[in-house]
């Protein structure tokens, strides 16, 4: 079995689907996507500790005594303020990396078809009637493009013929 075509079954047993369909292109898709992600957070946490930072040099400029509630309560606001962050962006990261992994299967479905139904016509010497995808995958002209091509040339890459010029042509040969 190749590489292409062997199953991650933790995955697919528990969707019933194959994935990943194109395990290279779509890890870096999902990986993409969640460090799109942990860059947003961590620009956001960055702003929040500036922000921390910012009233902490406020009321040192007001000679607030080092004990005062304040410091105390922009301490544990700041410290609430880190795992709220740290949660969400476990969270977005992990929804983004499955996100990722669904939205990359419609991008990576059509072509994996498309190779394999190539591959097997022309490992079997067959001819090859329809290229098709699903409703909701991306990139349908594609499929649409190679079975207009293939309808409209021969195997070799000449134009076929109309009806009607094959029969005048017969007729000029058979005259």
């Amino acid at each position: 079995m190749s590489k292409v075509n062997q199953r991650n079954s933790f995955i697919n047993r528990m969707l019933g689907k194959q994935f990943p369909i194109n395990p290279a292109f779509q890890y870096k898709f999902m990986l993409s996507l969640t460090f799109a992600s942990i860059l947003s957070m961590s620009v956001l946490y960055a702003a929040q500790t500036y922000f921390f930072q910012y009233f902490l040099e406020k009321a040192q400029s007001v000679n607030l005594p080092p004990n005062h509630v304040f410091y105390h309560l922009l301490k544990e606001q700041q410290h609430v303020m880190g795992q709220i962050f740290l949660v969400t962006t476990l969270f977005i990261g992990s929804i983004l990396f499955l996100w990722g992994l669904f939205y990359s299967h419609r991008i990576a479905g059509p072509m994996f078809r498309i190779n394999r139904d190539l591959r097997e016509a022309a490992l079997n010497g067959q001819s090859l009637t329809t290229l098709r995808t699903r409703d909701n995958d991306f990139f349908p002209e594609v499929p649409e493009a190679i079975n207009l091509y293939c309808h409209s040339h021969d195997g070799w890459g000449f134009v076929r013929k109309s009806a009607d010029e094959e029969d005048d042509e017969e007729k000029t040969l058979a005259s």
